[in-house]
């Protein structure tokens, strides 16, 4: 289906793979929220197999500010993003919000509340509170600040590598992440506030009612603003296939002097986050398959931060 490009007010572009069902409960979340018929809706379908899709799809070219365009080939997280902003910067937008399928927002005044942050003509990119129910997670901010390669380095770096040399490692961490999930489900949530401080590079926020300014933002849902829709061509530079992308962004930020923004007056939901395990034959195998993927993009990382490298597409 083909839109002409009518000055719409921003787009959520939203990254499709896997149940069908999870995109839509995305869609239908996105299109009871005031001002949604403003907004062009982008989904970006990233999965290759068919799994029913056509129907689900053709249920949306009634609705005109619902758009669904596709990839010739799977794209990693980066890419994707990408391939999704490059389309949506060609409509006249003060905002583009990429969405992971599993995002849900429920707060019908989001674009009100987002309009009005915007208008404050500050920040290039902004971050709403992304709370995972089945866990009681907030999952944004990661961090208040760029922590640095060194800092990454020896608080994550060499558990991955220790995960690929032994499927002993690998079971261990998925134990450990197990206890984690039980723990948040039934201890009180101050109790991870502190354990975050402590425990994650020293830097995880003490409370999530609050603003703050220059923090790393949770790629799960990203805002940017027409002040960084009119500076840059691309979300994400150097792209990743998966992971580290809220890091590099973040410190790509930090290098231009682009101000940030996690603020608490929007708030999504974060239902599945199951998208990367469905293609995994077991747990073990995704585990091992996130580490080598992870320690890749912790490479780039690396480069980005000791070099003004940039992707050679945008040279």
């Amino acid at each position: 289906m083909t839109l002409q490009k009518k000055g719409y007010l921003g787009c959520f572009g939203i990254l499709h793979y896997g149940d069908v069902e999870v995109t839509k409960q995305c869609v239908n979340s996105l299109l009871k929220l005031n001002q949604i018929q403003d907004c062009l809706i982008m989904i970006l379908d990233n999965d290759l197999r068919m799994n029913a899709k056509e129907d689900f799809f053709s249920m949306y070219k009634s609705i005109s500010n619902v758009q669904v365009i596709k990839t010739e080939e799977k794209c990693g997280f980066s890419k994707a993003n990408n391939y999704l902003y490059k389309n949506c910067i060609s409509y006249n937008l003060k905002f583009i919000a990429m969405l992971n399928n599993d995002i849900e927002i429920y707060q019908k005044d989001f674009v009100d509340n987002l309009i009005k942050v915007i208008k404050l003509n500050i920040y290039y990119i902004i971050g709403p509170d992304v709370y995972k129910p089945s866990t009681r997670e907030h999952q944004s901010p990661i961090a208040l600040h760029y922590p640095g390669v060194e800092s990454i380095n020896n608080n994550i770096m060499y558990i991955y590598r220790a995960m690929l040399e032994s499927d002993d490692a690998i079971k261990r961490f998925i134990k450990q992440k197990k206890v984690i999930e039980l723990a948040h489900k039934y201890l009180p949530e101050f109790i991870f506030s502190l354990y975050r401080k402590i425990s994650h590079m020293n830097t995880a926020p003490l409370s999530y009612s609050q603003a703050y300014e220059d923090c790393i933002l949770s790629g799960a849902c990203l805002i940017f603003t027409n002040k960084f829709i009119s500076q840059e061509k691309v979300a994400f530079d150097p792209e990743t296939e998966f992971y580290l992308e809220e890091m590099i962004l973040g410190l790509r930020c930090k290098k231009k002097g682009y101000k940030t923004l996690f603020t608490p007056a929007l708030k999504v939901y974060h239902r599945h986050a199951v998208s990367a395990l469905q293609d995994a034959n077991s747990l073990i195998d995704y585990e091992r398959t996130t580490a080598r993927r992870m320690l890749e993009s912790f490479e780039v990382l690396k480069k980005y931060e000791e070099t003004e490298y940039f992707s050679e597409e945008l040279l």
